[in-house]
């Protein structure tokens, strides 16, 4: 469902207080536009800093069915690079996680710094300029090693994020933290039904 009418009509026609239409569930065109606006100019925690310790260290967050390359430089400092190359689309990293000196696309090996920078792109016509087509960055902040990301272009104030959150990681102390034992426990359902149920009294306990 990509008509905006028959979205509005959807959203014109329900109820407070009783459960979306199903198509809110089960549409691609819905969870599409999902992503763009529920999602996309919010922060996301995508992990801590304690797994990535060294220059070259990377793992990949999924958000959306976006992939997300998170790397620390060689300033030292976390970036974040959609796992796109800017040539013909291809992933550019394919592990999961690892370390890389820098991050090669194995389709035709365009070359990108681990600032996402474009270091290398052969046979290239004269007027090619590498500084327009590095990889397609995300927005992170670090808080006491907590690592967030904001696909958007205007993410909400991170400040907002700051206050909320700075008590609470810096009294059980997270900084310090390592991570110990990594559990993936996959959900298969639309996220509008993780939140709704998370929110039910049922589940206060």
């Amino acid at each position: 469902m990509n008509n905006n009418t028959e979205i509005q009509k959807l959203l014109n026609d329900h109820q407070a207080g009783h459960t979306l239409a199903q198509a809110f569930y089960s549409d691609k065109g819905i969870f599409s536009l999902d992503g763009e606006k529920a999602f996309g100019n919010l922060w996301h925690i995508a992990g801590h800093a304690s797994r990535i310790p060294n220059t070259g260290d990377y793992f990949l967050f999924n958000l959306c069915g976006e992939e997300i390359i998170i790397v620390r430089g060689r300033d030292d400092a976390l970036h974040a690079h959609y796992n796109v190359c800017r040539h013909r689309g291809s992933r550019v990293c394919r592990e999961k996680e690892g370390r890389k000196s820098a991050l090669v696309c194995p389709y035709h090996a365009w070359t990108y710094n681990l600032d996402g920078s474009l270091r290398k792109a052969q046979l290239m016509g004269e007027d090619f300029q590498p500084a327009d087509h590095g990889l397609h960055p995300c927005h992170v902040r670090v808080i006491h090693d907590v690592i967030f990301i904001c696909p958007g272009e205007e993410p909400v104030d991170f400040n907002e994020i700051r206050d909320k959150c700075d008590t609470y990681l810096e009294f059980h102390g997270i900084g310090n933290a390592k991570i110990a034992r990594s559990l993936e426990l996959p959900t298969h359902s639309n996220w509008k039904l993780v939140v709704e149920n998370y929110i039910e009294c049922y589940h206060c306990i």
